[in-house]
């Protein structure tokens, strides 16, 4: 009763699901709540989707419901059930739905059979069909906590034992016609964080995840998460379940077709290696750039790149028109073997190569007349945009060599300043005058980089 209470209030916060996943729950308390049923909505309202559900029960879930009312966005769908009470329930509800398979296995590494623990459908307890697992442990501390029981004999007497059979998660996903689902549910009471490895290590990447992580250790649900967001997940928690969106999934400004498979950039060389990200030419575009993250492993890695994210989508948003003239164009996010990867254009210059950063240019050649005059056009350029930029270094600078001795300075990266923003739409004096901060802030680096000074902005 509570819990309704708090969700049709709006209320988010759940002492239970803090406890539990206290980075994931603290994070989602300073941004936009996105329930697992908007997401799901989200991405089919962009292309029809093909789902995955492990430990599916009868149907009656945000995904199931889904998959009824919007059958049409539903490419295909596996909904994998073990016990067969529930799985003739799970038939039954989604008989007329011609794109649903229904499978009444288990899921595991190995194939086999395997003995599966439930509680007994006639013992009157109120738990039903919704506990099931491989572990008896398990059956019997859920039914300790619900059922006020003398003795061991008793909890015993609770519990039917079934042997079923038990397949792979890519096997079952290819025999259904499922190559890359689009969203993974488990509910698996326990065995959620192995279903997940495993679909991992299969070479899935779904756009969405979902999983029941009250069953998990403390360990076990910090590794996942853990592991989720260096994979690129947005998360978010409940009491009971944790589910995410990998960003760049639904691809709002995305190029090319998502069925057509992810780019492939493994084995080509990047013409550019930042601290956290990489930047390749387009394998189909010599001129578009992908910038993917250096390390999948390292979420700092996966940080640098959703704040790019995010600054793309708000200069696509707010700064569109001056994105052609000082701004590389951002053209959407692409799917690639190294993650979501950003496309924006490729700068060259007038010869056809890659321009290099004004850093470089500065170490190699010194500051020019020529390259100070580009350097004071983009100040004055920034000074009539109004546009307060995050790290003013020349090396976030590419210049453009325009002719033999000709130059036009563009901003690659760093558009976007979070720490003062709020100070700069006050006033457009305030905007003034932190732009001429940073202006002299640009000028103190590039005379280390040359020994001299420049002429202040």
């Amino acid at each position: 009763m509570i819990r309704r209470l708090k969700r049709a209030c709006g209320i988010h916060f759940s002492t239970k699901a803090l406890a539990r996943n206290p980075g994931v729950h603290l994070r989602q308390m300073f941004r936009r709540h996105r329930s697992f049923r908007d997401l799901l909505d989200r991405l089919a309202d962009a292309r029809p989707i093909a789902v995955v559900q492990v430990g599916a029960n009868d149907g009656r879930d945000p995904l199931g419901d889904l998959i009824r009312d919007r059958p049409d966005r539903i490419e295909r769908a596996l909904l994998i059930e073990p016990q067969r009470a529930a799985f003739a329930r799970l038939a039954r509800r989604f008989e007329d739905i011609p794109q649903v398979v229904r499978l009444n296995v288990a899921i595991d590494r190995q194939p086999g059979e395997r003995k599966l623990y439930s509680v007994r459908s006639n013992a009157g307890v109120p738990i039903g069909d919704g506990i099931a697992s491989f572990e008896r442990r398990h059956v019997e501390r859920a039914i300790r906590t619900r059922v006020d029981t003398a003795s061991r004999g008793e909890v015993a007497a609770l519990i039917a034992t079934e042997t079923v059979m038990a397949t792979t998660l890519d096997a079952a996903a290819g025999d259904a016609g499922i190559a890359r689902p689009d969203v993974l549910m488990v509910d698996t009471e326990g065995f959620d964080g192995e279903i997940v490895r495993m679909a991992f290590q299969a070479g899935w990447r779904p756009a969405i995840i979902r999983y029941e992580h009250k069953h998990l250790t403390q360990v076990e649900r910090r590794a996942l998460v853990r592991e989720l967001q260096q994979r690129g997940y947005l998360l978010w928690a409940d009491h009971a379940d944790v589910w995410g969106l990998r960003f760049g999934a639904a691809l709002p400004y995305g190029i090319g077709s998502p069925s057509s498979g992810p780019l492939v950039l493994s084995g080509l060389e990047p013409f550019a290696k930042g601290g956290y990200r990489h930047c390749y030419v387009h394998p189909d575009d010599a001129e578009l750039c992908v910038k993917v993250v250096a390390r999948a492993e390292d979420a700092r890695c996966h940080d640098a790149q959703q704040r790019e994210i995010a600054d793309c989508t708000w200069l696509k948003k707010h700064w569109a028109g001056a994105m052609s003239d000082r701004i590389p164009a951002f053209e959407g996010l692409v799917e690639t073997d190294r993650g979501v990867g950003i496309v924006m254009g490729l700068c060259r210059d007038f010869d056809g190569r890659i321009s290099l950063d004004l850093a470089r240019l500065i170490r190699e050649r010194g500051l020019t007349p020529s390259l100070s005059q580009a350097v004071d056009e983009l100040k004055q350029w920034l000074r009539e945009q109004r546009l307060l930029i995050c790290d003013s270094s020349p090396k976030n600078v590419i210049a453009v060599r325009i002719d033999d001795d000709d130059w036009k300075l563009v901003i690659i990266e760093g558009w976007r300043h979070r720490r003062w923003r709020w100070l700069a739409r006050l006033h457009p004096a305030a905007a003034d005058w932190l732009i001429r901060k940073q202006m002299r802030k640009f000028d103190r680096r590039a005379a280390k980089l040359t020994g001299s000074g420049l002429d202040g902005a």
